[in-house]
This record gives C-alpha cells, structure tokens and sequence, in this order.
C-alpha cells in the first residue's frame, strides 16, 4: 500500500482468507495521518467555539473533545491506556 507520497505505509501478504481484513486494513493505516489532522482540525475548532443546533441549542462538547484529545494523544504516542493520564 503507497501513501500519498509515494512512500510505503504498508506491506500486503498475497492470498489467504484474510487478505480482504488485511486490504482493509491497510487503507484505515494509510489513512491515519489523515484522520488525524482531521481529528486535530476538529480539536482546535470545538476548543474555540459552542455548538449549537438549527433550534439553538447550546450543547455540551467536553466528552467529544476529551474523546479527540485521548485519540490524538494516542495516535501521537503519548497515552498508551485509558488510564493513562
């Protein structure tokens, strides 16, 4: 599996019945980096502003960023358990 810039981000064994889980995968793998820019972007906008919904509803974000943070600080290496701090 190439990345977008041409680098390998995965290497794919050829058959077996698990070669379509192994296929699948590699995409979620090349598309980490991604999903985590995303996730960061995302981070970044909800520290800064409320949400609020069509009806102007105020709603409370603090899990949905504590969730973004954990999976950032995950993906970055620094927490490797739902303990950690």
């Amino acid at each position: 599996m190439v990345g977008n810039d041409a680098s390998c981000v995965a290497q794919l064994p050829t058959g077996g019945s698990n070669s379509r889980l192994q296929v699948s995968d590699a995409h979620l793998i090349a598309a980490a980096p991604l999903l985590l820019d995303v996730c960061k972007n995302l981070n970044a906008l909800l520290e800064n502003n409320l949400i609020v919904t069509a009806d102007g509803f105020k709603i409370n974000d603090a899990d949905l960023r504590e969730s973004l943070l954990d999976a950032i600080l995950r993906a970055e290496g620094y927490r490797r358990n739902p303990d950690s701090p």
